[in-house]
């Protein structure tokens, strides 16, 4: 498959990194969300916590082809970068990024502040991000939204905050609109249309940020002519249902009739580093 990708090598010696765990007993206590009162990083302390095991249960139950993947990879790796204007005693204030080593490439495992996972002892349902988490099928909610928050593949070792590749951070559904704005002149071609089609988005209009309510969850890696498959959610209804378009294509979007074996192959597929690109198609069908 040809994008870029970063071995574990490269994650932990870049000229920032100012800490690198593998051990929960091992992170500093600025670092550790049951110790601090008030964080201010994500909380990647609950996931050496858990372990492999714990953290990714919910992918082994609904995504096994993925989790052997992750379960045969790499130990989880905590990476502590340091900020430009950071004190150099200070590591409460570096910049956290969080993975393993799968097929030699780092896999990002995401997460935001404790509590913000169903997980999480503190979760309830009306933290940020939980209107998307109902509207998930069951699957994906335990499989990739549970204990973490999506994953990423990093094209350098300085991670960008937006990732590709894989079920991606939850902060980071793409709105239909930022997608749109790839095919010049289709937006106001195109949230009517939605909202046609999807007849329950007429009570969601767009607001003057964007339209909120479709999200991407899923961009899929190029195929041989660059083309992209994108994955898609409602916000606002809890019927499971994911949308599917290829490329440009909006007036084809289709359903995914068999979702949780499409997702579980496709990242099987992007994390084996396997020959040739994915095939959403049969696992389509047409709107009706």
């Amino acid at each position: 498959m040809n994008y870029a990708t970063v071995s574990v090598a490269e994650f932990i010696s870049n000229k920032d990194v100012v800490g690198v765990w593998s051990r929960s007993d091992d992170v500093p206590y600025e670092l550790r969300h049951t110790t601090v009162p008030r964080p201010v990083q994500p909380d990647y302390f609950t996931p050496l916590l858990l372990g492999k095991e714990g953290l990714f249960a919910g992918a082994r139950q609904h995504q096994p082809r993925t989790a052997k993947l992750l379960m045969e990879a790499g130990p989880l790796i905590l990476r502590a970068r340091g900020a430009h204007s950071m004190p150099a005693d200070s590591i409460r204030e570096s910049i956290l990024d969080f993975g393993l080593e799968v097929h030699g490439q780092m896999v990002m495992i995401e997460r935001s502040f404790y509590g913000y996972h169903p997980a999480d002892s503190t979760f309830h349902q009306h933290k940020p991000g939980a209107e998307l988490l109902r509207a998930m099928p069951a699957f994906l909610r335990e499989a990739y939204y549970t204990t973490f928050s999506g994953m990423k593949l990093p094209e350098t070792a300085i991670v960008s905050v937006y990732g590709r590749f894989l079920p991606r951070n939850l902060d980071n559904f793409a709105l239909w609109d930022q997608y749109l704005g790839k095919f010049r002149g289709h937006k106001k071609k195109y949230i009517p249309w939605l909202m046609e089609k999807l007849p329950e988005t007429r009570a969601k209009q767009p607001s003057k940020h964007g339209f909120f309510d479709f999200r991407c969850m899923l961009e899929s890696v190029p195929d041989e002519k660059g083309v992209v498959d994108y994955l898609w959610v409602k916000s606002f209804c809890e019927d499971g249902t994911i949308y599917h378009i290829r490329g440009g294509d909006v007036e084809n979007m289709r359903i995914l009739t068999e979702p949780a074996e499409a997702i579980d192959l496709y990242c099987e597929h992007v994390l084996s580093r396997a020959e040739g690109s994915f095939n959403f198609l049969p696992f389509t069908e047409a709107m009706t």
